[in-house]
């Protein structure tokens, strides 16, 4: 699902995949002490702005953070030298956390103790699998005073490039993928209904004396 969404929009997966990791768990049905909600943890208001219809439907939580994600992408925030340039990968985050009106207002990552943080960890997974693993230790620690210094670490590029052929072809392979998702995912949670009604097959009855 995360491999389909992610060639939609040009979006490497992994990305996709800390981001859910660090936002949710990866737990589609959770809900912040803040509001948000479902497996990207998207508040009501941007579900409502890219689209959201079922925050708790994964596909679509996915999607509506892809989209956000992507609208970040090419967002063009003030800065202090007048230059148009798009946020880097860092500011994304803190973007994706706090929102862009912060981003602007402090011309990059805000100085919020919890979007310092958050950057931290999605970067941790997103290049080493793991905010937990030895060298993210020693990472978070050079990174403290400099959340963007991690992005630099290595020359990865959460951004997939492709040529517009190749483009369509990823997304109406990424359409078919979701649909077949969707459709198991209907009908496991028919079962999963049927199941706790304990809905049964009755016998028919005998005409016999």
């Amino acid at each position: 699902m995360i491999r389909a969404v992610a060639r939609m929009y040009d979006l490497d997966p992994a990305i996709l995949a800390a981001i859910a990791q660090v936002e949710s768990g990866l737990n589609p049905r959770a809900i912040s002490p803040k509001g948000a909600e479902g497996l990207m943890q998207l508040m009501p208001s941007t579900a409502n702005r890219f689209g959201v219809l079922d925050p708790f439907d994964p596909v679509s939580n996915l999607l509506g953070a892809a989209r956000f994600l992507a609208f970040l992408r090419s967002y063009r925030p003030p800065r202090d030298d007048s230059a148009q340039s798009a946020m880097t990968l860092p500011e994304v985050l803190a973007a994706y956390n706090a929102g862009e009106g912060a981003v602007d207002r402090y011309r990059g990552i805000p100085p919020y103790a919890e979007t310092q943080q958050y950057v931290r960890r999605v970067l941790m997974v997103y290049l080493l699998g793991s905010d937990r693993a030895p060298l993210a230790e020693k990472l978070r620690d050079s990174a403290r005073e400099s959340p963007s210094d991690a992005a630099a670490i290595t020359g990865r590029s959460w951004r997939r490039e492709a040529a517009p052929s190749q483009r369509r072809a990823w997304q109406d392979d990424a359409m078919a993928q979701l649909q077949a998702i969707r459709v198991a995912r209907a009908a496991r949670l028919s079962d999963e209904r049927q199941k706790s009604t304990g809905a049964r097959t009755v016998p028919p009855q005998s005409n016999a004396k």
